[in-house]
């Protein structure tokens, strides 16, 4: 179960310094979201999803205005995914082996 749970903040972790390393002003050449793909088939234009990523993004570089106006969720998000790692990692080091 510690194993478990140090993987969980690992993927944690990793994706969401994936996601505030990614350029939020760049559009990119490789997307990953289907409501990006969807859109030219379907009309969609709006991806809750895009918006959060990219308010992340602008967070990690402190643009906090900028973050806001993408997505008002990003902060408690954040601190939430935060929360949730360090937990993880709490619970892990007090487990037995």
């Amino acid at each position: 179960m510690r194993g478990r749970k140090i993987l969980e903040a690992g993927f944690w972790t990793a994706g969401l310094v994936a996601v505030a390393a990614a350029d939020p002003a760049s559009g990119g050449l490789l997307s990953t979201c289907l409501f990006d793909h969807l859109g030219a088939a379907i009309g969609l234009d709006f991806c809750p999803g895009c918006g959060l990523g990219h308010a992340v993004g602008y967070l990690a570089r402190g643009h906090v205005s900028a973050s806001l106006a993408a997505h008002p969720l990003a902060v408690p998000a954040v601190l939430i995914l935060s929360s949730h790692i360090v937990g993880l990692i709490r619970s892990a080091s007090t487990q037995k082996a």
